[in-house]
């Protein structure tokens, strides 16, 4: 009996585990974005809107537009990260995944995901003017990609497409 009442207790908590796991971060979940603590910065308040680094450039002969935006919000008290990678034309947001914050250096850690074997790693030092950090970017499962330092401007949000 003791067995049984023991996967009985078991298999309740998991389930307790499990439902409360699934109400968490919805909204995040639904836009496929990984999700942080957002940093305690005046920007990154909730009812701040969202906002951009980086630097997007368009070609005066082709109009082709180059160059990548990270953006960030704040719902229900947690930051949701997306991406526009753009070559030719911006392209739709994409969500970042690993988002995380750490307070301690203050600093705002993510992946991108360019496609099913490559992808780029980013640690941000974070403030409302700046992103200041390395990348390790082209990283496949046979390569460590390259090391990059970087700094990207707090920038218009682009909202479409």
């Amino acid at each position: 009996m003791h067995l049984s009442l023991r996967s009985y207790l078991l298999a309740s908590a998991v389930i307790a585990c499990c439902a409360t796991c699934s109400r968490r971060d919805t909204a995040a979940r639904y836009a496929g974005a990984a999700v942080a603590t957002p940093p305690p910065l005046p920007c990154f308040r909730t009812d701040s809107g969202t906002v951009a680094f980086g630097k997007m450039t368009t070609s005066p002969a082709d109009q082709d537009v180059s160059g990548v935006q990270f953006s960030f919000e704040v719902r229900a008290g947690r930051l949701l990260g997306y991406v526009r990678d753009a070559s030719g034309e911006v392209p739709p947001r994409r969500p970042l995944q690993q988002l995380h914050f750490d307070a301690g250096t203050d600093t705002l850690s993510f992946v991108y995901v360019d496609s099913p074997t490559t992808r780029d790693s980013y640690r941000y030092h974070v403030s409302c003017d700046k992103l200041t950090g390395v990348a390790r970017l082209f990283m496949t499962p046979t390569d460590t990609g390259v090391l990059v330092h970087d700094t990207l401007p707090r920038a218009a949000v682009i909202t479409a497409p």
